[in-house]
């Protein structure tokens, strides 16, 4: 009976020790990756993945370090997103404010009219309907007169949504 208690314990050691290290690992694996492998990656995990904030700096490290504007521009909407999830609105809204000025020193229109996008879906969060609706329309403004599309039909549903609540129905 006793060799089998040492043997459980054995087990468990092991199978302990083979966890942190797969999770330490993983993270070292993950800084291997591209930047267009980390961000699928981060996308896919963003909300389920424990310790998402050391991929998100892994990321945006990598993303500075090659100049590359699309990627370092995501890693403040990645940033944001963390923040917002956490509750901790201020961090968020900074957060996408790097992100939309970043993107509109480089010309990124698509970008810019997500991240009003997602900063008026903070405001939302926060039931400050007034400030979403201004980021929401910003942002259908934006994507309209540039040709950006992407997340269209969302961002109208987001509009009527917050006009029936704050009573602008025109």
């Amino acid at each position: 009976m006793a060799v089998s208690h040492k043997r459980f314990f054995y087990i468990f050691f092991l199978l302990s020790y083979a966890i942190g290290f797969s999770s330490n690992d993983s993270l070292a694996v993950f800084k291997e990756k591209n930047l267009s492998q980390q961000y699928v990656y981060l996308k896919e995990h963003l909300n389920a993945a424990r310790d998402i904030e050391k991929y998100i700096a892994a990321f945006s490290t990598k993303a500075n370090a090659q100049k590359d504007t699309n990627y370092i521009a995501q890693s403040y909407y990645f940033k944001h997103r963390i923040h917002r999830k956490s509750k901790s609105y201020a961090e968020a809204h900074l957060a996408i404010d790097k992100g939309i000025l970043f993107a509109q020193r480089n010309k990124q229109d698509s970008l810019v009219a997500s991240f009003f996008h997602a900063k008026g879906a903070t405001f939302y969060i926060q039931s400050n309907y007034e400030n979403a609706l201004d980021y929401y329309i910003q942002a259908y403004d934006l994507m309209r007169t540039k040709g950006a599309i992407e997340n269209r039909l969302t961002l109208e549903f987001d509009i009527a949504t917050i006009k029936l609540k704050v009573g602008k129905t025109k």
